[in-house]
């Protein structure tokens, strides 16, 4: 019985257009997203789900990033269309949420998918009174890139998109939307000097919107009687604290850290380097002591 509720599904993904459906995705911060679908906007409750989710396409490290789809905790839509045509027996009862499915699907054709670049999300439900009484927005699949990065979504018009109740398909009024998965890390790993930021231990202090100009502490100080700066003595006295020291070794032993505003190594006599020198303290002094509201907070913006 399920084999052929399974089929029915399957030939159900086709027809013409109603309302519109709504694709999103609830960053987790640790490399993962839940895929959200609203169909708040449909015209009739939704029965079948075919979209593309594509990491493929990215700037930073995370170029062609793999992911992996599983299922969401106790989802909406339980019938994995095309991780039964893939294991026929996983369908042997009429209960689908004991199976092990995912919505993972083949973008080229028939046939489960769990992981790739570009992997399409199938699914379906064939209770029409559990169809009718759908709360918005539905989970629909967990993403984990096991880094920060991007995905995209587009209908997957090989299977036949989003279809209602009646056979019907309903639009993805946000067909080509892009959403991003943090990894918990407050350094955008798209900025170039990310690999940099891993290199040292990543300090927290770099992720200080105006570190890049002077700001070491990440912290407005009072400059006469009612100023603020961003950029005064604390930061000078960090500053001095690591300047031309040549022995770092992370973050934590070493705060002064913060003080390294260019991001890089600089000579110091013939052979060594330090982190924090001579460089640094002409961007120190570039912004010292002006006020707060005239340093920029671009430090993480990626270009």
């Amino acid at each position: 019985m399920k084999n052929l509720i399974t089929l029915i599904a399957v030939f159900a993904l086709t027809a013409t257009a109603y309302g519109q459906v709504t694709v999103g995705l609830i960053d987790n911060e640790d490399g993962t997203g839940t895929v959200t679908l609203d169909g708040s906007t449909a015209s009739l409750p939704c029965v079948g789900i075919a979209l593309t989710a594509d990491s493929s396409d990215q700037v930073g490290d995370n170029v062609g990033a793999t992911m992996t789809i599983t299922a969401p905790p106790s989802p909406f839509f339980d019938v994995y269309i095309d991780f039964y045509n893939t294991d026929p027996n996983a369908a042997n009862d009429e209960d689908f949420s004991d199976d092990g499915g995912h919505p993972g699907a083949d973008p080229a054709g028939a046939g489960a998918l769990s992981s790739g670049s570009v992997v399409s999300l199938s699914m379906g439900e064939l209770n029409a009174l559990d169809a009718n009484s759908q709360s918005q927005p539905m989970n629909i699949a967990i993403i984990d890139l096991g880094e920060a990065g991007d995905v995209c979504f587009s209908e997957d018009e090989l299977r036949g998109g989003i279809v209602n109740i009646q056979g019907g398909t309903e639009v993805l009024a946000n067909d080509g939307a892009c959403f991003p998965i943090t990894d918990g890390e407050c350094f955008p790993a798209c900025h170039p000097d990310y690999a940099e930021w891993l290199a040292v231990g990543k300090p927290v202090s770099w992720c200080f919107p105006k570190q890049c100009y002077g700001d070491a502490d990440g912290m407005d100080q009072s400059f006469g009687r009612t100023d603020m700066v961003s950029v005064g003595s604390n930061d000078v006295t960090l500053l001095l604290t690591g300047y031309n020291d040549i022995v770092y070794v992370d973050p934590t032993v070493d705060p002064w850290i913060a003080a390294d505003f260019d991001h890089a190594d600089q000579s110091f006599g013939r052979t060594d380097l330090v982190r924090v020198g001579s460089v640094d303290v002409t961007v120190l002094l570039a912004s010292y002591n002006d006020l707060a509201a005239t340093v920029a907070s671009d430090c993480l913006d990626c270009p």
